[in-house]
């Protein structure tokens, strides 16, 4: 086939204000630039700062922070963290995959191709953490080493040997912890929203740091103790644990290094004993104990260890403040939710019948707030119900085209929380209960993401099916697009299968009737019928109930037996809630970013940067006015930290009650002139950025040029049936038998499903994604 080229003449063109705040692509890809390039100036620092030259060279280049030793950590790993930061706070958004800037218009076939094959599936990060995490720890550890060695190995004593070694790997944990708490920040956490990671997948960079960190703790720790049990003349103890007369002395120097090795062995085992809680089968047995672990360890070991040494505070500071500024406004108002008594109003919930003991909330809202983005997903706890420090508990949010107002989510009760929920519920004292929700949270963009494909495959078991209600939503609702309609765009993906292992036929029934039924809307058979290049839509249900299993009658359409009203125990199973009036409408709190504009995030975008920019300032200056004037009293070195929190708090509470009482509302009419016009699709009532609206009703016009194009409406989502598990085999051979040249697989369930999926998918080449289905 012949290819046409023409040339074009470049023209400079001045930038356009307005479209640079509306366009969503472009404010991304300033965030996702900028970013990376501020977190290669970190891994600059981590590659050249051990080495002789490029000690010297940190040394003299001082930006903002002008301190010989200081001011290394403050410039090359705070002031790039906190520049990348505030960027992605303000740009990042969620882009529309329908706009014209999209990568899936006809002119890019061959980079749609390529992306789908070269970075197919959620991201790598094994790669990742090899490449940016553990061999720049070793390059920085060797360059240490080498520094102090080279040529002075022969008239060194063991002793000096033994102090180089050890603190060279304390500093490698240093700078490891510089980042450790970034991947786990709840909140808004900016930058991983710009590279597109969710909680789960940044998870696994920070075990590695945390892995790294403690091996560096570790072999500093024991490096110092073989000097000290070499030292004949004070005893191991005695070089540990300060004496009477230290703490009476703290400025004496020899009471100074005692402390200085109690706060430091402190610090040690504290972590070790957060590391020991970390284990996967600590954690996957009980939850509660790792999370506790967490909670009341975890500052032990920053504050141990900022007493420990005059400039680790300095090293903590980018994921300390990172943390700090993103969640902290998220707790205060939670915290004054409770305090108030004012949680999310709860409009009904459901005890689904012969469902396994599943729960449907459904809950009151501004708007459907989770109609941008699929798998996205809330959080919440329930005061008496959760325990104390108990962590708060994420759901899927499940839309309804039908219910446009509420926010829904289906849970199982197996946990010891959604338990002690159901039980209450059924108690009947759901009008007692307040329902603290934050959110919405979301991940990378699912939707996006399955369009890339030329087939979907999504695999689920049981409760696992939520994710892909959203999903399957979104993909057909995208095919309503008047770009799509005028032909301006188009998918590759031509089939959309989804497979939904369950043994609970009650949960069968509600799933098909109240959401995905949906779907097969006679205004929806009317789209499908004007479009010849439409996907398939196929769901294949496999009953996996024994008692199913073992009959010889065929498996019906929908579940055999009637349980609208009644569940076994004889409890009506749904429950109107239309008094409770003292809760509110759930809405993202005001510095959650927006999906919008550029503009929207104007609240989140001032919240992080003054609580960033002001808990760094009050840092360093106790680091220069404080420590640095007192180098020998350790207490001093936590006032920094304790100063910053009573700032941080202090300044939250301040914003959340100006915010409570709309005063805020006065800095949005200063902003209206950067505002973007409407798009002109939404005329026509059909938002570009809006991914999980159902269609709207075709006009009448509509409805008689289908008629004529000689199609019948056959319904959208075929719904097939089968009995036993699925064969993840059989279903990707399915899948390949169709000549499918860039397919994609969507999992969520069990452990086990998931192992076998990951497998096979494997083995296929396939493009995976997963979903988080347990804690």
């Amino acid at each position: 086939m012949r290819v046409h080229r023409r040339s074009v003449k470049s023209q400079w063109k001045p930038v356009n204000m307005r479209a640079f705040i509306s366009d969503p692509h472009l404010s991304n890809r300033v965030a996702l630039i900028s970013s990376s390039l501020l977190m290669l100036w970190c891994l600059g620092y981590v590659l050249f700062s051990g080495t002789t030259g490029g000690k010297s060279w940190y040394q003299q280049h001082q930006f903002m922070f002008h301190e010989r030793k200081g001011g290394i950590p403050m410039n090359h790993l705070a002031l790039p963290v906190a520049i990348a930061s505030c960027i992605c706070a303000l740009f990042v958004k969620h882009a529309p995959v329908s706009t014209p800037s999209s990568p899936f218009s006809r002119s890019s076939n061959l980079q749609r191709w390529f992306i789908t094959y070269v970075r197919g599936g959620d991201i790598k990060l094994k790669g990742v953490n090899v490449a940016f995490i553990v061999i720049p720890s070793i390059v920085y550890v060797f360059a240490v080493n080498y520094r102090h060695f080279h040529g002075k190995w022969e008239s060194m004593d063991s002793d000096k040997k033994l102090k180089e070694g050890a603190n060279s790997f304390g500093m490698m944990a240093e700078v490891c912890m510089a980042f450790l708490l970034i991947p786990v920040t709840k909140g808004m956490n900016p930058l991983l929203r710009a590279f597109g990671l969710n909680h789960v997948n940044a998870n696994q960079i920070h075990i590695w740091l945390g892995r790294l960190s403690l091996l560096g703790v570790v072999i500093h720790g024991v490096g110092h103790s073989l000097r000290w049990i070499k030292d004949n003349d004070v005893t191991l103890y005695d070089s540990i644990f300060p004496s009477k007369y230290c703490w009476s002395q703290m400025n004496n120097q020899e009471c100074y290094n005692v402390f200085r090795n109690f706060t430091g062995t402190l610090s040690g085992v504290f972590f070790v004993a957060v590391a020991a809680s970390s284990i996967n089968f600590v954690r996957r047995k009980s939850y509660r104990v790792f999370y506790l672990m967490h909670m009341i360890l975890s500052p032990m070991v920053l504050i141990t260890g900022i007493m420990h040494h005059p400039r680790i505070v300095l090293y903590f500071s980018p994921g300390v403040l990172y943390y700090l500024s993103s969640s902290i406004p998220l707790h205060v108002k939670t915290l004054i939710d409770q305090y108030l008594n004012r949680g999310t109003r709860l409009l009904a919930y459901k005890h689904i019948p012969y469902s396994g003991g599943c729960i449907e909330l459904r809950f009151d809202s501004e708007a459907f707030l989770a109609s941008k983005k699929a798998s996205q997903f809330i959080r919440m706890s329930v005061p008496g119900v959760s325990a104390p420090l108990e962590a708060y508990h994420p759901f899927t949010v499940v839309p309804s085209p039908s219910d446009p107002n509420s926010i829904r989510i289906i849970l199982r009760a197996t946990g010891s929380f959604t338990k002690k929920l159901s039980r209450k519920l059924l108690d009947g004292n759901a009008d007692k209960m307040t329902f603290l929700i934050d959110g919405i949270y979301c991940g990378p963009d699912r939707l996006e993401q399955a369009l890339c494909h030329d087939s979907v495959v999504m695999i689920c078991g049981g409760i696992g099916i939520t994710p892909f209600i959203s999903l399957l939503f979104s993909l057909f609702s995208y095919l309503d697009r008047p770009s799509y309609a005028d032909d301006k765009v188009i998918i590759p993906t031509q089939k959309i299968e989804l497979h939904w292992a369950c043994r609970d036929e009650g949960l069968i029934q509600h799933i098909l009737e109240n959401y995905l039924l949906e779907i097969n809307s006679d205004d929806n058979k009317a789209l499908i019928a004007r479009r010849r290049d439409c996907p398939q839509f196929r769901l294949v249900i496999h009953h996996t109930n024994a008692d199913l299993q073992n009959s010889d009658r065929n498996v019906p359409t929908l579940a055999s037996f009637n349980a609208d009203c009644i569940n076994k125990e004889g409890v009506v199973s749904e429950f109107l809630l239309r008094n409770n009036n003292k809760d509110e409408k759930f809405h993202p709190a005001y510095f959650f970013p927006s999906s919008d504009s550029v503009v929207d995030n104007k609240y989140a975008f001032v919240v992080f940067s003054l609580l960033l920019w002001f808990g760094m300032w009050i840092l360093w200056s106790q680091y220069i006015n404080g420590i640095q004037e007192e180098p020998k009293v350790v207490t001093v070195r936590i006032y920094g930290i304790i100063f910053v929190l009573l700032f941080v708090y202090g300044a939250c509470i301040f914003i959340d009650i100006i915010v409570r009482n709309g005063y805020a509302l006065k800095l949005s009419r200063a902003w209206k002139f950067l505002e973007r016009t409407a798009d002109k699709e939404d005329e026509l009532g059909v938002q570009l950025s809006q991914m999980n609206a159902m269609p709207v009703s075709m006009s009448e016009e509509t409805e008689a040029s289908s008629s004529n194009t000689g199609f019948q409406k056959e319904d959208v989502l075929k719904i097939e049936h089968s009995r036993g598990r699925p064969s993840i085999v059989d279903i990707v051979q399915f899948v390949s038998d169709f000549d499918c040249k860039a397919p994609g697989i969507f999992v969520c369930g069990p452990d086990p499903l998931v192992r076998a999926t990951r497998k096979v998918a494997l083995e296929s080449r396939f493009a995976l994604y997963e979903e988080s289905f347990e804690l």
